[in-house]
Parts: structure tokens; C-alpha cells; sequence
């Protein structure tokens, strides 16, 4: 049990909830400036174009979505909200079936980089779903 607490003292106040944080506001950066590039030279469809259109909302609302809720325990931790509020449904992670739902299977022709960004905006979501499922025995 004294081992259990040492691993929530380190997610609540430690690394945890603000390296989730810290790397989704990274990648948010890194994915703003490929999406800024565009998709011009890859002569996409209308049907991939309408594609990439959908995943890059669903890349940005996926690593927003993460961000907040790293927002949420910091203010949290910071005595801004208090432990019934950072338990409501609009401080948690949003709906899985939604940010983790795999792409439509017709995204092959969209750039690598591209793939890149929504792997690793899904491993840093699922990650951020360990922590808060963690963080749920906790608080």
C-alpha cells in the first residue's frame, strides 16, 4: 500500500499529469505547423482530402483534449477546483470511442508525417487514460 501512494504522489505532483501536458502542448505545436504546410504537393482525392480534412480535426481535438485535462489537475493541484469538480465529466478525458477509434482504412495516401502525428497523439491519449484511471483511485 506504501507503494501505491509513492506512485500516486509521483503522478498527481510529479511527472505524470504535466509531462502528459507538457508533451501534448509540444505535439500540438509540431502539429500545427505540418497541418499549416498542407497536403498540396500530395495529390490527394476529393475522398482523401475530405479524410485528412476529418482526421486532423479529430488530431487536434485529441491532443486539445488531453491538454485540458492536464489543465484540470493543475488547477487541481493549485487549489483552483476542488476534488468534486475535477471529478465531473467536463474535467475528464473525453469519449474513447471518439479520439480512439482507428482512422478510416483509405488514409493510405496520406503523408507519412501525417501518420506520424495521429500515432503519436493516440499513444499520448491512452497514456493520459492510464493516468487518469490511476488518478481515479487516488482522488
Amino acid at each position: 500500500m506504501g507503494e501505491n501512494r509513492q506512485i500516486s504522489a509521483i503522478v498527481l505532483k510529479g511527472p505524470g499529469v504535466d509531462l502528459a501536458y507538457y508533451e501534448a502542448l509540444s505535439l500540438a505545436k509540431r502539429a500545427r505547423a505540418c497541418i499549416a504546410r498542407g497536403v498540396g504537393d500530395c495529390n490527394l482525392s476529393q475522398k482523401e482530402q475530405l479524410i485528412y480534412s476529418i482526421e486532423t480535426m479529430r488530431l487536434s481535438s485529441r491532443i486539445m483534449n488531453v491538454m485540458a485535462w492536464g489543465m484540470f489537475h493543475k488547477a487541481y493541484e493549485a487549489g483552483e477546483i476542488d476534488r468534486q469538480e475535477l471529478r465531473s465529466q467536463h474535467c475528464r478525458l473525453g469519449d474513447e470511442d471518439i479520439f480512439l477509434t482507428p482512422a478510416a482504412d483509405n488514409h493510405k495516401h496520406l503523408p507519412y508525417w501525417f501518420h506520424d502525428l495521429m500515432e503519436q497523439s493516440v499513444q499520448l491519449y491512452r497514456r493520459a487514460l492510464r493516468l487518469q484511471t490511476l488518478l481515479d483511485q487516488q482522488i
